[in-house]
């Protein structure tokens, strides 16, 4: 038997029946017992039912992430590309942990479908505007709430101008 393995084992057994679990300073935890919601946990010494309990945890300090470009065009027909960054707070954890399969990834989808409408609702000189900016933060606030996540702020951290050619238009000419 492969000594790493059993290893591994030993440690997944002996988590299960520690009673015990630590929560650090910088994480907030759901205690779920037998599969569901018991109670949000502080960073901490908690006491859990040996297999009944799981405690899930996750860093509750201020998190950025960095939006993949996309490639949009304007209300004026301005091809773009984008990036953006989002700012956000874990303000509940319960909804956070429970409420969502991938929270970080719903709340990139999010920022991103929110930035792509503002963009092609928007002509060229009203994409580079603080304003714009503000108005996707406020509506991407409002739509990640329900995931106990307050949204600081989202930014485009670059807007440029793309060439691009529309190869379904090029080949429709050609037909």
């Amino acid at each position: 038997m492969d000594f790493g393995a059993l290893i591994s084992w030993l440690q997944s057994i002996w988590k299960q029946v520690w009673i015990f679990q630590t929560v650090r300073e910088y994480e907030e935890a759901v205690l779920l017992r037998m599969g569901k919601y018991y109670k949000s946990l502080t960073p901490g010494l908690h006491f859990k039912l040996s297999v009944l309990d799981e405690i899930i945890t996750h860093y509750s300090k201020d998190d950025t992430i960095l939006l993949p470009s996309q490639a949009l065009t304007t209300n004026d027909g301005k091809s773009v590309t984008v990036t953006g960054r989002v700012l956000y707070a874990i303000t509940d954890i319960q909804s956070f942990l429970t409420k969502v399969n991938a929270p970080q990834q719903a709340i990139a989808d999010i920022t991103m479908g929110v930035i792509a409408k503002n963009i092609i609702e928007s002509d060229y000189t009203e994409t580079v505007s603080i304003k714009i900016m503000n108005e996707i933060s406020k509506q991407t606030r409002a739509r990640c709430k329900k995931y106990g996540v307050h949204i600081e702020d989202v930014e485009l951290v670059s807007l440029s101008l793309s060439r691009s050619i529309n190869l379904y238009k090029e080949a429709e000419g050609h037909l």
